[in-house]
């Protein structure tokens, strides 16, 4: 049964994905309040 692989791989590239985006978000924020 793969779907517990399946799940796990969802979850870290989400949770990744996230982490990548919020990363970003804030530079740009953080960077034109300057």
């Amino acid at each position: 049964d793969g779907r517990e692989d399946m799940y796990i791989d969802i979850a870290l590239s989400y949770s990744v994905l996230g982490f990548v985006t919020s990363v970003i978000l804030a530079k740009y924020i953080g960077g034109r309040r300057r």
